[in-house]
């Protein structure tokens, strides 16, 4: 009987296994890429729209925003959203640790 519970001790192991999350992820914007190598034409331009794009408040210039975008849809460029990675800290301060010895 010991053999078969070792066995299945085993066996099941992986299945048992939690893993802890080492970062946290949230959302900061989002980033153009290319969906094919572009002309040098073509990149530059997107970079001049992508500039433009950049300072306009969303709930004031919606207009202006809506014209940079259709023209940024006429090229082959594709949005994608950034995360940014947060480190969880799981690290604990020792609950003895002593002025004296500089804890």
């Amino acid at each position: 009987m010991g053999l078969m519970k070792a066995l299945h001790f085993i066996t099941t192991q992986q299945q048992r296994r939690k893993v802890k999350p080492k970062f946290q992820y949230a959302s900061a914007g989002s980033t153009t890429r290319a969906t094919r190598c572009l002309t040098r034409f073509e990149r530059s331009h997107v970079t001049e729209l992508v500039q433009q794009l950049v300072p306009l408040d969303p709930k004031a210039q919606q207009d202006q925003i809506k014209e940079i975008m259709q023209q940024l849809s006429k090229l082959p460029v594709a949005f994608f959203p950034v995360k940014r990675e947060m480190r969880i800290d799981y690290s604990k301060t020792y609950p003895y640790r002593s002025t004296k010895r500089g804890g």
